[in-house]
């Protein structure tokens, strides 16, 4: 999972809280919300299954966006990521192709390394210190949103998610 807070962080609970505020800050942002587009018709695979377009958009044109795509199951962590990538950024959006996915409801957790090491660096008491987003641009209440909030539809065909990484 990208999101692992230390356990010292999780049994203070003030990481969850500063989380929180700073997904609340996210919410209130100048971006549109997070939007999900249906490809034309005529598009659509012979196959069932559909392509997923995912634009995420950057403040700064540097490092690397790390992104998991996952279903309702993967989104505790209780089962393994559908897709995970690794994009650097050189230009906003950053274009991610996901192919070949069953129908259904799939959510992004996604955060931008800036400087390049991998991981998504904290301050001491836990909190993330580089630009982090979930699919729909949802926000949650002390600690990331529920599966319900950053949830979209995946259909036959190409969909395209767009969404922002502050």
């Amino acid at each position: 999972m990208l999101f692992t807070l230390p356990p010292s962080a999780i049994r203070t609970g003030l990481a969850a809280v500063a989380l929180a505020a700073l997904a609340a800050l996210a919410a209130c942002s100048s971006y549109p919300a997070g939007e999900t587009i249906r490809s034309a018709a005529g598009d659509e695979r012979t196959d069932g299954k559909g392509d997923l377009e995912l634009q995420v958009t950057v403040r700064q044109v540097e490092g690397s966006i790390l992104v998991t795509l996952v279903d309702e199951a993967g989104w505790n962590g209780t089962a393994p990521q559908i897709a995970g990538f690794a994009e650097q950024v050189t230009a906003s959006p950053v274009i991610i192709m996901v192919d070949g996915l069953e129908p259904g409801l799939y959510a992004v957790k996604a955060f931008h390394d800036l400087n390049g090491n991998g991981e998504m660096d904290t301050n001491v008491m836990g909190i993330p210190s580089e630009p982090f987003a979930f699919s729909n641009n949802a926000a949650g209440n002390f600690g990331p949103p529920d599966f319900a909030a950053a949830a979209f539809d995946v259909t036959p065909g190409t969909t395209i998610h767009m969404m922002n990484i502050d």
